[in-house]
């Protein structure tokens, strides 16, 4: 059996086990404290979250749309060429249909991006 070590504080014996305990009961108490603090520094601001997203990914997005619109049109034009044997006939059709689709796209997520910046300036201006 491995003897423990004994130190003499404050007038009575404590042994290692007991002071490094203490010690960690009073390390999580401070942590719990500056916890409390960042929640509470933390309470007044609001989550921004995917509104306020940066120009930079909104014209990742706005370009996404678009080129997804044409990629579609794109391969059912392919496809469906091979599969009639229509030449290009059927791919030029796809593809104005898929720059459309891409385009309409587009227009109804910058629609929803700016319907969302005039709701958080409704927002910040009810807070002040």
């Amino acid at each position: 059996m491995p003897a423990i070590r004994s130190v003499l504080r404050r007038g009575s014996l404590v042994s290692d086990e007991d002071q490094q305990s203490e010690n960690r009961h009073k390390s999580l108490e401070d942590l719990g404290t500056r916890l409390q603090a960042a929640r509470k520094a933390q309470e007044g601001k609001e989550s921004q979250g995917p509104r306020k997203a940066s120009a930079y990914g909104s014209a990742v997005r706005l370009v996404s749309e678009l080129v997804a619109g044409l990629v579609v049109g794109l391969m059912l034009g392919l496809f469906m060429d091979e599969w009639l044997g229509t030449g290009p006939w059927l791919l030029i059709v796809f593809l104005f249909l898929g720059i459309g689709a891409g385009i309409m796209n587009v227009l109804k997520a910058a629609k929803k991006m700016q319907s969302d910046l005039h709701l958080d300036a409704g927002h910040e201006s009810e807070k002040n």
